[in-house]
């Protein structure tokens, strides 16, 4: 008996979803499958199929299974290794400010290409530390982009209104 393990991809962006089929030949009663990542025994399917999204790059996965028959034996899997896109986005810490007033937005990654979105209330969405001035509370998006892969994270900017009070007479 032999098994072959398949993934539909192997050339992915961090976070994105990985199936992976063990196709066994010669075996007609399997037990239990335990799928490895990296050495580490990450779960134990009854089924040949297992969906992650939780790989980083150079993961290696294989899986072992007892192949039940007239001679019992315990099968391992070829290996395979995953190039992982990985882009590390951070739009920063909410803030409140009043009415009227800016914050300064404080971006960071070392993705190739990145915009803040939406463009409208900042001094240039194409920096990663623009200049906010919403009219109300406004929740900015940046977006980080590497060959293929976009990773995007938010952060709030609360604006308070100013609460006149009326003098006494």
């Amino acid at each position: 008996p032999t098994i072959d393990l398949q993934a539909d991809q192997t050339t992915i962006c961090q976070g994105d979803a990985v199936t992976l089929t063990a196709n066994t030949t010669g075996c007609t009663e399997t037990t239990d499958y335990f799928w490895y990542v990296n050495g580490v025994l990450t779960t134990t399917t009854t089924v040949d199929t297992w969906v992650t999204n939780a790989l980083g790059n150079e993961d290696s996965v294989w899986v072992d299974i007892g192949c039940d028959g007239i001679c019992p034996v315990n099968l391992r899997s070829d290996t395979v290794i995953f190039d992982v896109t990985e882009i590390d986005v951070e739009a920063g810490e909410g803030q409140t400010i009043g009415g009227g007033e800016s914050a300064n937005l404080e971006g960071s990654t070392a993705a190739s290409s990145y915009s803040w979105t939406p463009a409208e209330s900042l001094s240039d969405p194409g920096s990663l530390t623009p200049t906010a001035s919403p009219e109300s509370t406004t929740t900015y998006f940046l977006s980080a982009t590497d060959g293929t892969c976009t990773v995007t994270d938010s952060v709030t900017i609360v604006v308070q209104e100013l609460i006149e009070i009326p003098e006494a007479f």
